[in-house]
């Protein structure tokens, strides 16, 4: 299953190890979940990492590699 995530739901997980969010990024191995952002998404998740808690780019460092980024789409 292919499971779009936008910037909410990573900053949420970047935000709180024991989060519902970070929750998406165990279970995606075990249930062959791809995860999936845009540049779009990366960006202004990279843009608002500031405004959480000192572990939030650490943790976003460990969580980015596990995204499937696709080109954003408009019409």
């Amino acid at each position: 299953m292919k499971l779009f995530l936008d910037t909410s739901v990573l900053l949420a997980s970047c935000g709180s190890e024991w989060g519902a969010a970070r929750e998406v990024f165990r279970l995606a191995p075990l249930k062959e979940w791809t995860l999936i952002a845009t540049p779009y998404v990366l960006e202004e998740t990279e843009r608002n990492l500031s405004k959480l808690s000192g572990d939030a780019d650490s943790a976003w460092q460990i969580l980015k590699p596990d995204l499937v980024c696709c080109e954003d789409v408009s019409h």
